[in-house]
């Protein structure tokens, strides 16, 4: 009898044993597919403090508070495998860390809802009673939200100039009104979501009417010869203003496409733009733009569109970085660099209001003419909402933004993130022989050491109240980056210690570092700005040991070290790549190859791959293409061509065993090619601003830098 019962207490362990584990595999599967979808949170009644915590996709009304430890998205449970051609496509997005960075703020008509948009984020706040209605994380990187004119949907933007309908009071999707496009480079919306400008990289614009479903203007050919910095649509869709390289601001009618005049560009040359706003009628354009040589003087314009006639242009002694109209265009409101928010009076520019200052520079301003409402957000994620018929301030809103790594940070120029793709700072830095990564700390004090295994900082380097930018790391214990007094730090990797200042010479700052592939040598990219010439940038090359410089050569965006040390290859302002032999410091071979964003050596140095743009005249149009060049004939191409890139490709890593190439373009867009036989392996639709790419040594992960700070890992498990 006690053997039977014996018998059967074995069996019922051994059911429930089996239970568990069945259990516990569906619940690591669940966790696995939260990461691939945008998910909505249902309403909530708390004080909105919302803190996006790194790579936690659990839907919550309400997130947890700021946190300055870093935590990864998932327990690893398992070794992912080696990334091939072959298993490529199965990689998932299994870890991220950083909260990203503020897009953009929007006002319903009526004054009662605040949508805020961030680089990994949609949430959309009851102003009255400061609750978070929902939140929609985003696996697709939205370049601007805003209520459509009716209220009831949000419109949403990608950077391929995609057009998405979202429902304002839940979040869903509801459809997509335009696809991605090829060769998008900016979209924008005018203030009242009426309209959708467009324009791809060969300056043809698009103006599509949201509420009629259909274009008002299609791939219209360039309006005018000049660059194009920005672009403005009127709100009532009869105006648009191109601001253009020389400061020129040229206004056309789109009902017909015609030139009507030229605003005032001899008086605003020499100064930097910052910001220009239509007024709710269209009856008005106010610009403000800063000085190039004083950081603390700003300068704002006011002109009435109808016969081009300027109305105000004033003096301030002071800084702004937002405009806006009040609801009835009497006033003129300017936040500036410290954080104040004021109100001119449009009649003779006099000071009338103050409203509560922020912590922070005031980055946007948005008006809701309806309600006479006003909401405006500091650069860190503080946003405040006032009512001007109550005369008070009725909501408080927070996003948390503290685990954010901005590409590069001036202390003059407290901007989240550069906005020109092409021109992006490196702050971050990989190791060649560990799953590490360095990056620069949220404050730009410090850089930062991770272990990608788990998303974890594990040390931190500083040398105190300096800022950094450029880094990067050698297969011998050391970490090196650039300083904002124009020189370089070298530290140990393993002790934090500091082993090397290198005075730069050259007060510009550095746009990448790389040690040379023994670590001996440390070479820096050097942007500097020229009136007569504009950017170019020069090559410096110093000995990583005593900071003696060795060498100099002329450069441009990127460069590249050869696998055995012994070369660097560079582009140049000429469309040429430059071989410069490192042994005799001459240049060994320049190759013309039009445009080029990106180079890079394939690790057995036979090949360098090229990204770039090649310009086909006789079917005008460009195309986007990564080529392969032998190094042993420099002038002879290689056959194979990567041409599925969808915009411009700026950026690429070969995987450690050179049978794969990552690459990333400027919409955001990350591609895997298998460099054998040309195919595409995976592509990840417009997932971040691009900044960096590269495989971990081991070849189990995708490393996938953001220019908001967003660091993503894709791995097989």
């Amino acid at each position: 009898m006690k053997s039977k019962q014996l018998v059967i207490w074995l069996v019922s362990l051994l059911i429930l044993f089996m239970v568990l584990i069945s259990s516990c595999s569906k619940v690591g599967n669940d966790n696995n597919n939260q990461l691939q979808a945008e998910d909505v949170s249902p309403s909530s009644t708390q004080k909105p403090t919302y803190t996006l915590v790194p790579a936690t996709y659990t839907p919550t009304n309400v997130a947890p508070s700021p946190t300055a430890t870093h935590t990864p998205t998932i327990t690893p449970t398992s070794t992912p495998a080696v990334i091939s051609a072959i298993n490529g496509k199965e990689i998932k997005l299994i870890n991220k860390l950083g909260n990203g960075a503020m897009q953009n703020i929007n006002l319903s008509s009526d004054g009662k809802l605040l949508l805020v948009l961030s680089s990994t984020a949609l949430q959309v706040f009851d102003v009255d009673s400061n609750n978070v209605v929902w939140t929609r994380k985003l696996t697709t990187l939205y370049t601007q939200a805003m209520f459509s004119e009716q209220g009831n949907t949000i419109l949403a933007t990608t950077k391929g100039g995609g057009l998405q309908v979202l429902d304002a009071l839940t979040g869903e999707m509801q459809e997509t009104l335009l696809p991605s496009q090829p060769n998008i480079i900016m979209t924008k919306f005018t203030d009242n979501g009426r309209f959708l400008t467009i324009q791809d990289i060969d300056r043809r614009i698009s103006v599509y009417d949201i509420a009629q479903k259909q274009f008002l203007i299609e791939n219209k050919p360039k309006f005018t010869n000049m660059d194009v910095i920005s672009e403005y649509l009127s709100p009532d869709g009869s105006l648009y203003l191109i601001f253009g390289n020389f400061m020129d601001i040229q206004v056309w009618s789109t009902q017909p496409v015609d030139i009507l005049f030229t605003l005032a560009s001899k008086k605003i040359a020499y100064r930097s733009f910052l910001n220009l706003k239509f007024s709710p009628s269209s009856k008005k354009v106010a610009l403000v733009t800063n000085g190039v040589f004083r950081y603390d003087s700003s300068k704002i314009y006011v002109w009435g569109t109808g016969a081009s006639r300027l109305v105000h242009e004033h003096q301030m002694n002071q800084t702004f970085s937002a405009v806006s109209f009040n609801s009835d265009e009497t006033k003129i409101i300017l936040g500036d660099e410290n954080g104040s928010l004021k109100a001119f009076s449009l009649e003779n520019m006099e000071l009338i209001k103050e409203y509560p200052a922020q912590t922070n520079r005031i980055s946007q301003i948005d008006v809701s003419p309806a309600s006479n409402r006003m909401a405006y957000a500091s650069q860190e994620g503080t946003i405040f909402v006032w009512d001007e018929t109550e005369n008070r301030q009725i909501a408080e809103v927070h996003i948390d933004l503290s685990i954010v790594v901005p590409p590069f940070l001036l202390k003059t120029d407290p901007v989240s993130y550069i906005q020109d793709e092409y021109y992006l700072f490196h702050s971050f830095a990989h190791s060649p022989d560990t799953n590490e990564m360095a990056i620069t700390s949220p404050d730009l004090q410090s850089v930062q050491l991770v272990d990608l295994n788990t998303v974890n900082v594990i040390r931190e380097f500083s040398d105190g109240g300096l800022f950094y930018s450029a880094i990067a790391m050698s297969n011998n214990e050391k970490i090196a980056a650039a300083r904002d007094d124009y020189s370089i730090v070298i530290w140990d990797k393993i002790t934090a210690k500091q082993q090397l200042v290198i005075p730069t010479g050259i007060n510009e700052q550095i746009r990448e570092l790389q040690f040379s592939p023994d670590g001996k040598w440390l070479s820096a990219l050097f942007f500097i700005q020229s009136t007569y010439t504009g950017k170019f940038a020069q090559i410096q090359i110093w000995d990583a040991i005593t900071g003696e410089k060795l060498q100099e050569h002329a450069g441009y965006l990127t460069f590249d070290f050869s696998p055995n040390g012994l070369f660097i290859a560079s582009d140049n302002r000429d469309f040429g790549m430059y071989i410069w032999d490192l042994q005799t410091k001459k240049q060994s071979a320049s190759v013309p190859v039009e445009f080029i964003f990106d180079l890079a050596y394939a690790p057995d140095g036979k090949s360098i791959a090229v990204a770039g743009v090649k310009i086909r005249k006789d079917i005008k149009a460009n195309i986007n293409l990564i080529n392969f060049y032998d190094v042993e004939n420099m002038y002879e191409k290689q056959p194979l061509e990567l041409t599925g890139h969808m915009n411009r490709p700026i950026m690429m890593a070969y995987s450690p065993d050179g049978s794969l190439l990552a690459s990333g373009d400027t919409a955001g867009n990350y591609y895997i090619w298998n460099v054998i036989s040309g195919e595409m392996v995976q592509m990840i639709p417009e997932l971040t601003h691009p900044l960096g790419i590269f495989f971990t040594p081991d070849q189990r992960s995708i490393i996938v830098v953001g220019g908001d700070g967003v660091i993503y890992q894709y791995a097989i498990r």
